[in-house]
């Protein structure tokens, strides 16, 4: 039998023995959390650095919640010194993003990141900020991590410029090429009138002379059998030279060269007067007008008063005409109206209209409906964008 003593004895010694082994791994315990609180020191100075070797803003963001666990703002985790203000990154972190950028909230960039912590869907968006010291446009990209963002911003100002630049430059260019090719319309307009003029409507002329001659005396025997036939060929005559003039007018409008703007289309409501009474308001018109916005104004609302005369049924119509900055055109007619005033239906003239006011950089706006007459709004720079 074993010595209940002996056995005694033995389990004080290997209790001693568990004893003296229990400070030596409370050390090890130690020296491993010192070692791992080093490489997550190193692995931060390392992602540190790789931070502020970036020309742009990086952020780590951690979300803070409230009460109901809904995203209230951020708290900097990390971040680098690229910044904007310049901010040391040790003094943002641990603090609240809307504490040192109030502006998030109206400017709409917490709702995007927001957005991203609640869905994981990725954001890629352009935003002005101007608040605070800040007056830039920034490019922000954010993806979800943990329960927070990791943002990089990029400060995009100087594309922004460059791109309104571009916008002026095309602005400009459009408006010569519509010169361009208005003046060549109005060249080509004018050779056409000249012919007109001095071709077919002389010719006219002269036959109208020529059945004059062929008139005889009272009593000649054959004069009531073709003093009908001349009376109706004189008269048609007179039309076809009526019809030349009026082509003529419409292709090269000589009262808006002589006499400008104000005149020629007091002479376009003449003009109609016989089949519509049109009233003309003209406010604050310049004399300094660019020749091919007077022309194009004259031309938008001699198709307008067309249209009107041809397809409204109406009795009455007015032209407004204010000019300063811009020149408003408003045209009012108390016809039959129309729906879907600017569709894929819409006629020639219409399309042509609103291409025309395209190129001039301006808006063109029509309220219409059945039975409540059409009102056509135009608004037209004075200068092109940009000069």
């Amino acid at each position: 039998m074993n010595d209940p003593s002996s056995e005694k004895n033995e389990a004080i010694r290997k209790e001693e023995n568990n004893t003296a082994e229990t400070p030596g791994k409370a050390s090890d315990n130690e020296e491993m959390l010192k070692e791992s609180i080093a490489e997550l020191k190193d692995t931060r100075d390392l992602l540190q650095t790789v931070f502020d070797s970036s020309f742009n803003i990086i952020c780590v963001l951690q979300a803070v919640r409230d009460d109901k666990n809904e995203i209230i703002d951020f708290k900097y985790l990390i971040t680098n010194n690229s910044y904007y203000p310049a901010i040391p990154s040790k003094t943002r972190v641990g603090r609240r993003y809307s504490e040192i950028h109030p502006g998030i909230y109206p400017s709409g960039i917490f709702a995007y990141l927001k957005a991203v912590v609640e869905t994981g869907e990725r954001t890629d968006f352009e935003v002005y900020y101007n608040y605070e010291t800040i007056d830039t446009w920034f490019r922000i990209v954010g993806v979800k991590m943990d329960d927070g963002v990791v943002i990089t911003v990029e400060n995009i100002s100087e594309r922004k410029k460059a791109e309104e630049t571009i916008k002026k430059m095309e602005a400009v260019q459009q408006h010569e090429l519509f010169k361009a090719t208005l003046d060549a319309q109005e060249k080509e307009r004018k050779r056409i009138a000249e012919s007109l003029h001095n071709g077919l409507g002389q010719i006219l002329y002269g036959a109208k002379l020529t059945l004059n001659d062929l008139r005889l005396k009272p009593g000649d025997s054959w004069q009531a059998k073709y003093q009908q036939i001349i009376h109706d060929t004189d008269k048609l005559l007179a039309e076809a030279i009526n019809e030349t003039r009026r082509m003529s007018h419409e292709l090269i409008p000589t009262v808006l060269e002589d006499y400008g703007l104000k005149t020629a289309i007091e002479d376009i409501c003449r003009q109609f007067k016989h089949v519509l009474n049109i009233v003309c308001v003209f406010e604050g018109l310049p004399a300094n007008i660019d020749q091919y916005i007077e022309i194009a104004v004259y031309r938008v609302i001699q198709e307008l008063v067309t249209n009107i005369i041809k397809h409204a049924n109406a009795t009455e119509a007015s032209i407004h005409i204010n000019a300063n900055s811009h020149i408003s055109v408003i045209v009012k007619d108390n016809g039959r109206g129309f729906t879907n005033p600017i569709g894929k239906d819409s006629g020639i003239g219409l399309k042509t209209i609103q291409g025309n006011i395209k190129m001039l950089n301006g808006k063109l706006m029509i309220a219409s409906s059945p039975g409540e007459g059409t009102t056509v709004n135009i608004s037209i720079p004075n200068k092109p964008a940009g000069v």
